[in-house]
């Protein structure tokens, strides 16, 4: 785009949805932009999740992060801009959709509602994990504390006796 003499042929725009969902299960969008674009980082902090038109001679990556509502962060999206085909379904097993728009120059980079329903249920299991964790390990030191008290009783209860 802006940084390099060969012409610009290509208009396009990238755009990050919930497909199905509340666009506000997305809080941030950052599209960080091939190092010759004189802005290279275009961040959207609510929905539409939409780079500026640009244009290019090319395709060439866009890496798209993307933080959730809860403040968490999916995966970096390394997005190869396409004109004229659409790109790889490789996306889609990491819950990501992208579709493109040859004659538009639409790049579309939609995220799957079960992807992210799958992802909260992964977090609260997590979280259910650390709980219980958490207290095992007060049990534990509840059943070392008995113990030693039990103990120091006996001690008690022998010099009494004596």
């Amino acid at each position: 785009d802006d940084g390099n003499p060969q012409p610009l042929v290509h208009n396009w725009q990238m755009f990050v949805r919930v497909v199905g969902g509340d666009q506000s299960a997305i809080s941030q969008v950052v599209f960080v932009l091939h190092p010759s674009f004189s802005k290279t980082e275009i961040k959207k902090t609510r929905p539409p999740f939409e780079s500026a038109s640009k244009a290019s001679y090319a395709g060439h990556d866009v890496n798209v992060k993307i933080w959730l509502a809860d403040g968490s962060r999916l995966p970096t999206v390394r997005h190869h801009l396409i004109f004229n085909e659409r790109p790889s379904k490789a996306y889609q097993e990491a819950g990501y959709l992208p579709l493109a728009d040859g004659a538009g120059g639409k790049q579309i980079i939609d995220i799957d509602t079960s992807f992210l329903r799958n992802l909260a249920l992964e977090k609260q299991a997590k979280a259910q994990v650390k709980q219980v964790e958490e207290a095992a390990a007060e049990v534990e030191a509840a059943e070392k504390k008995a113990k030693a008290l039990e103990a120091k009783l006996a001690q008690v209860q022998a010099a009494a006796a004596a």
